[in-house]
């Protein structure tokens, strides 16, 4: 930080009506109010620093997490109730809460396992979701002339790309 910002900052607190009514500035030991500012100042921005890396953090995880139990429930789909999913997309809707979008052929979408699935989804979202972590899901039917950018617009930019083992 340099002078001109300190001083900018202590012209601005020290010119706040009334302030100094009831105060004076002691100017003989301790630390004097530049030096008090200087360090609020610092303090802030370290605040700052802390707070973007937790949040950067936290993001990752919750990201990871997310990733995982989609490609989890996409291979559940496939081993279990005989699904191939068409695609699969995410969407990101805070720090903390993310939407998988899994599209199913009209068959698959239509047949009677459906309910099952939605059961099965359905109980790992509530299993999972929390105040720190929400996933939720929408399972909608492949179409004849589904538009991609239209999915995309409504916020699912994560598209994956299943690799097979």
């Amino acid at each position: 930080m340099n002078s001109t910002d300190l001083q900018s900052a202590k012209s601005s607190i020290l010119n706040i009506t009334g302030l100094w009514t009831n105060w004076e500035e002691v100017t003989e030991g301790g630390f004097n109010p530049d030096q008090i500012l200087e360090a609020y100042m610092i303090g802030q921005e370290h605040g700052r620093t802390e707070v973007q890396r937790i949040l950067s953090t936290t993001f990752e995880n919750n990201i990871k997490k997310a990733f995982g139990i989609s490609e989890e429930k996409f291979d559940v789909l496939r081993r279990i109730f005989g699904i191939e999913p068409v695609a699969m997309r995410m969407r990101i809707l805070g720090i903390a809460s993310f939407e998988t979008l899994f599209i199913l052929s009209g068959n698959d979408y239509n047949s009677e396992k459906i309910e099952t699935v939605y059961d099965s989804l359905m109980e790992e979202m509530n299993k999972i979701s929390s105040e720190e972590f929400i996933w939720s899901f929408v399972v909608m039917p492949s179409v004849e002339g589904l538009n991609d950018d239209a999915i995309s617009s409504d916020g699912f930019l994560l598209r994956y790309a299943h690799k097979a083992a």
